[in-house]
């Protein structure tokens, strides 16, 4: 309304200016079309308040109500804004806020009218700064007679914001978190929100689904247009093992030749087995003992790791030592591959440890039951030296 006044205000100094320019000719002609245009332009920027009438004397019963009007959340203080109860769209009371000089707030006096009792009363509040008429959220039960909040005590009515609801969720649960928790939170409309996500330990994030400005980063918002649901995408944090053997048809490997993505910080166990006429000779790349054909490798990056292989020439074999149980004892020579020359007798011998006793050689020896031993190297052969406890024996 204040905007109006100005306006009015400014036409009428127009209005003066024109008068005193009468005799002015051609420029009084074109101040007199200045002054119309703006005459017009009043006309379509004032906007009336609404006319709401109410007759009492239609209405049998009565009761007053004494409150202030909340604007989108913001107590009004414009004598001009206007509230409206009504039934059914008739108007049944109708107020304007006054200062009250004690709490310094606008409150209004209203007194509606009903000649049944329990009918439902709607509110309406005419937002006279922005020239809007919106719903009021509160309703009141028509009771003759009734007195309903005071000057001291004022009822607030609330207009009617528009909110929608944003839904936070995640994916794994496990994956990480959002600024937000998982759940629902309401938001005026159009409100932009800002959203965040945050990995947990061991991963990353991916991606939101939904809604949101930008999907590929961790940090976005939300423009609060209609209801929305949106997910924070966490992936494990992977890293690649690549296993490769030499020379091809040498042996094998356990995982497989190939290339595996691993969850990051994992333990592999890799293993090598060497193909007939060849032996193991060593891993490359970072494992845990590069010269153990089976071993580990710890997956805390990228890793490339090979099987190498020797051929083992057609006059030459492979002994193969073995121990059961491996605390049993130990053997020479050692435990693992050995190559010597065909038709070479090659002497072993198996030494119990403590609490154990050599119990036989199983494989193709000479002697099976005697500790030391030996064997014909005609082929590459596997000989195990097997060990008894004898803790556990019970004398008497």
């Amino acid at each position: 309304m204040a905007n109006a006044s100005v306006l009015l205000l400014v036409s009428s100094l127009l209005l003066c200016i024109y008068i005193d320019f009468i005799k002015l000719g051609k420029a009084m002609k074109t101040l007199k079309k200045i002054w119309l245009l703006l005459l017009f332009t009043i006309g379509i920027l004032v906007a009336d308040p609404p006319l709401w009438i109410v007759e009492p004397s239609d209405y049998e019963f009565n009761m007053s109500l004494t409150g202030v009007i909340i604007f989108e959340e913001v107590e009004s203080d414009d004598p001009d804004d206007i509230i409206g109860a009504f039934v059914d769209d008739v108007c049944r009371g109708v107020a304007q806020p006054t200062l009250f000089p004690p709490t310094s707030r606008y409150t209004f006096g209203m007194s509606i009218y009903s000649n049944l009792e329990g009918e439902v009363v709607h509110f309406k509040a005419y937002d006279a700064s922005n020239d809007k008429i919106l719903k009021i959220e509160q309703v009141q039960i028509f009771e003759s007679n009734a007195v309903i909040g005071d000057d001291m005590n004022p009822i607030e009515f609330t207009t009617y914001v528009k909110k929608f609801t944003l839904t936070m969720d995640v994916n794994p649960e496990e994956g990480g978190t959002t600024d937000q928790p998982q759940g629902s939170y309401l938001y005026k409309v159009d409100t932009v929100v800002d959203i965040s996500s945050t990995p947990a330990e061991k991963y990353r994030f991916f991606n939101w689904t939904g809604d949101v400005a930008d999907s590929q980063a961790a940090m976005t918002s939300v423009i609060m247009d209609t209801n929305k649901i949106v997910t924070a995408h966490f992936e494990l944090i992977t890293h690649t093992l690549s296993i490769a053997v030499e020379p091809l048809g040498g042996g094998t490997t356990q995982p497989a030749v190939g290339d595996y993505e691993i969850i990051s910080d994992s333990i592999v166990a890799v293993t090598a087995e060497s193909a007939p006429g060849y032996k193991f000779m060593e891993w490359q790349g970072d494992v845990a003992d590069s010269k153990d054909s089976s071993t580990t490798v710890v997956m805390n990056s990228d890793k490339n790791i090979k099987a190498v292989f020797d051929e083992i020439p057609p006059d030459r074999f492979i002994p193969t030592i073995a121990v059961d149980p491996p605390a049993g004892g130990t053997t020479i020579p050692s435990e693992g591959e050995h190559e010597y020359e065909s038709g070479k007798e090659v002497s072993i011998e198996a030494s119990p440890a403590p609490d154990y006793e050599f119990s036989k050689w199983i494989g193709d020896v000479t002697v099976h039951d005697q500790a030391s031993s030996e064997v014909l190297m005609d082929q590459s052969k596997t000989v195990t030296a097997v060990f008894s406890n004898v803790s556990s024996i019970k004398i008497g």
